[in-house]
């Protein structure tokens, strides 16, 4: 599996690169708002991403909210690709399927926008009330 997503991912910053990227946040501005009015988002709260890919949400979301980004992808591609694009994020090569490498109740939010779910693994890294 990992290796499908690494060679996809590879693939895709070939032909795509930062041109789909600018077109992208463009095309995707009422996402974003509407993302963060429905969870909330604001500056301070720590925000999970799983299964994160390029970063594209994620980041925008820290960009616009000022929230504390961390995203998980298993691709080293994209990982690459969000931490080139959005450095002031965390970015983490890990299977979230398996296991989120956080600590118990570590964040206000945990989302999973382009990956799949883990609730149990949601649930542990995710704080009280979150």
């Amino acid at each position: 599996m990992k290796n499908y997503y690494d060679d996809w991912n590879e693939r895709y910053i070939e032909s795509f690169g930062d041109i789909f990227q600018a077109a992208r946040a463009q095309s995707d501005d009422g996402l974003i708002a509407h993302v963060v009015r429905m969870a909330g988002i604001r500056d301070g709260m720590r925000v999970l991403d799983a299964g994160c890919g390029d970063g594209f949400y994620l980041g925008s979301l820290a960009r616009e909210t000022g929230c504390a980004g961390h995203g998980v992808d298993i691709s080293i591609p994209a990982i690459d690709a969000a931490a080139r694009r959005y450095p002031e994020c965390e970015w983490i090569v890990a299977n979230a399927d398996r296991l989120i490498p956080y600590s118990d109740a570590s964040f206000s939010l945990v989302l999973s926008i382009t990956g799949r779910m883990n609730a149990d693994e949601f649930r542990r890294v995710l704080k009280s009330g979150g």
